[in-house]
């Protein structure tokens, strides 16, 4: 039992590590880790419905709604009411928040190659591929593939 409370933990080390590393650096820029991954996300996806964010977030609907309302603030997203059912919001990037991606997206790759240095390619492969399996075990999606 302590062997997997010892890999739980050193998970969540990596993940909560990472989350700092990355918001000190998007700090000058007055975003959150959380708040670049919405831009993420909807750079991605483009116009999804506000509960999809959410689910894809992994936090509860409150937190959600305070970053968005952050980040339409500074002009990076809009919400747009759905005009057949008003219960739901729709969110996408403003070209503002699409001028931040290449920001982000140099933070997201400088800390990834960080966390990958001295691997070989085959070592990041296999690392990858138990990953993949714990995410399977835990319940997860493919959507890291």
């Amino acid at each position: 039992m302590e062997q997997e409370y010892r890999i739980a933990r050193i998970l969540n080390y990596i993940v909560n590590r990472n989350r700092s590393n990355v918001s000190a650096d998007l700090k000058k820029e007055e975003l959150t880790h959380a708040d670049a991954r919405i831009l993420l996300i909807l750079n991605h996806q483009g116009c999804i419905l506000q509960d999809d964010l959410v689910k894809q977030m992994y936090i509860d609907k409150s937190a959600v709604t305070r970053m968005l309302q952050n980040l339409i603030k500074k002009g990076y997203v809009k919400k747009k009411i759905s005009e057949e059912d008003k219960r739901f919001a729709y969110v996408e990037l403003t070209e503002t928040g699409k001028s931040m991606l290449p920001v982000v997206g140099k933070v997201f790759d400088r800390h990834n190659q960080q966390m990958l240095l001295g691997f070989t390619k085959e070592e990041e492969q296999i690392l990858r591929n138990m990953l993949d399996k714990i995410t399977k075990n835990v319940g997860g999606l493919d959507e890291f593939k």
